[in-house]
Parts: structure tokens; sequence; C-alpha cells
């Protein structure tokens, strides 16, 4: 029997084989008292109904045993006592099995930051707020320049839209004054000759 800690379960995707008589151990270390962990597995190739499955405390007393001719189980623990839990896997018969399982812990007890462990992080919100209402701020500012610029441009348009009916009606005036005076200096040079 063999003990394989769970970075090398882990490393290998949560697959490996499992040969006829062969005993294998992995184990996870769970260092409260009352730290959750749960796992599902499976079981498959020929014979697959032939496998034992068991979870054992650090104590060595049983917690999990798979029922008889299953082929896929779960379970659901809380562990009684820090130390290295294991969980085993046997094949009663003489045909290579593959398992596949998930295990996943999780803390019971929310732990509680002290006074020194949350200064650092009400520091930053402070300054994360301060960020937040400079950027605000600027926001705001921008809108208000934005918008007098708009109106300043809107207003500068008119004007030169303006000046250009100014400047067509003038140049329109001298083109008719022009033709007017041409025409009387022209006019009264022809009597004369």
């Amino acid at each position: 029997m063999r003990l394989w800690p769970l970075v090398w379960v882990l490393a290998s995707a949560l697959y490996f084989p499992l040969d006829y008589r062969v005993e294998r151990c992995l184990g996870i270390d769970l260092l409260l008292p009352t730290q959750a962990f749960s796992g599902a597995y499976m079981v498959s190739g020929q014979g697959e109904n032939n496998v034992m499955v068991r979870v054992e405390a650090p104590s060595k007393h049983v917690l999990y045993h798979s029922t008889p001719k299953s082929r896929e189980g779960k379970f659901d623990l809380v562990s009684e006592e820090p130390g290295r839990y294991r969980l085993c896997f046997k094949a009663f018969d003489r045909w290579p099995k593959n398992i596949s399982f998930e295990l996943q812990t999780t803390k019971l007890e929310p732990e509680l930051l002290s006074d020194k462990e949350l200064l650092p992080l009400v520091q930053d919100t402070v300054v994360m707020k301060r960020g937040y209402e400079t950027i605000q701020r600027n926001i705001r500012f921008t809108k208000q320049q934005e918008r007098t610029h708009r109106d300043l441009t809107e207003r500068t348009c008119e004007r030169v839209v303006w000046c250009a009916l100014v400047k067509v009606v003038v140049l329109g005036l001298v083109a008719v004054l022009q033709v007017v005076v041409l025409r009387k200096v022209g006019g009264a040079g022809d009597g004369k000759v």
C-alpha cells in the first residue's frame, strides 16, 4: 500500500489506472478540525463494480465506505481532527480499471481579521474613494467644458454663415453698381465722338 500526495493527483488531472489487487491511497492534509471536504468518484473499465473505496481519518477509523457493486459515489464529510486523511481505492478482480475523481475542501469557520490586517485594506479603500471622487469631478468638469465649447462652436458657425451672406450681398451690390457705372460712363463717351 502506497500513499500518494494529493499534489500528484492534481498534476495527473484526477485520473489514474488501478491494477488487480493493488490498493492506491491518496492523502490530503486538513489542518483544521472542522474543515469540510467532499469528493466524487467514478470507476470505468471491465468489472467496474468490483472496486472498494474508503476514506480514513488520521486515527485510521473509516469515515466513508463505498456501497457494494457500485461504480460511482460521492461523500461529504467534516474533519474530526487535524492531520492526513486518506482516500483509498482497491480492485477485487483481475481487470485493470480507471479511476476519475474530484476532491474539494472548505473551511467551515471564517477567520476574523485583526485590526492590523484590516488597516491596509481600509487605507487602500480611502485612496480608492478619493480617486473615484477625482474621476467623478473630472467627468463633471469635462462635460461642462464640452458644453461651453459646443455652444461657442455653434455661435461661431452662425457668425461665419451670416458673414458669408453679407459678403455675397455686398459683392452682388458692387457688381450691379459697376455695371451701372460702366453703362453711364460708356454711354456718355459714345455721344461725343
